[in-house]
């Protein structure tokens, strides 16, 4: 676990700790939200997409950045446990648009859906093979039946990137 990872020394306790905390407020399991980080950026906070210019542990997108109130340029030069408060503020306010309760548990298909396409972080299925969305990660499709649902985000995300 991320957890082992910290104890080993790998990981700083203030940003392992703000996850933990972070997590609480969003009621997901710690673990999966540093799953999703590691999936995206490999949880490096210098992390940048060369063809999209996301930036960051959960690759912010530059027009997501500047809703945030700052900007890829500015999240380059944040600390990781800087970066921590947009991926708190980000995921806060996809998981209220989504349609989630405040309260309500993320399961790690849910968290991942919220970065990947947060409009539809409410539906199962998220994206199918006749839309870009498909096109543009159609890895992430499994099982190769035109389809990208939560449970092969979820899946992705256990068997490739928890610690």
């Amino acid at each position: 676990s991320y957890l082992e990872a910290k104890k080993k020394g790998s990981m700083s306790d203030e940003f392992y700790d703000k996850v933990v905390k972070i997590s609480k407020r969003l009621n997901c399991n710690p673990d999966e939200l540093m799953g999703v980080m590691n999936s995206e950026s490999c949880i490096n906070h210098l992390a940048v997409n060369n063809k999209s210019n996301a930036t960051g542990l959960i690759q912010f997108m530059p027009k997501t950045a500047i809703s945030l109130g700052t900007t890829v340029d500015k999240l380059k030069t944040m600390s990781a446990v800087e970066q921590l408060d947009y991926v708190e503020k980000y995921l806060s306010i996809q998981k209220k648009a989504a349609g989630f309760a405040n309260n309500d548990r993320l399961a790690l298909g849910d968290l991942y859906a919220l970065v990947f396409l947060p409009g539809r972080a409410g539906r199962d299925v998220l994206t199918t093979s006749e839309e870009k969305y498909y096109s543009w990660n159609k890895g992430l499709d499994r099982n190769k039946d035109g389809k990208i649902t939560k449970v092969e985000l979820d899946t992705r995300v256990r068997t490739n990137f928890m610690a």
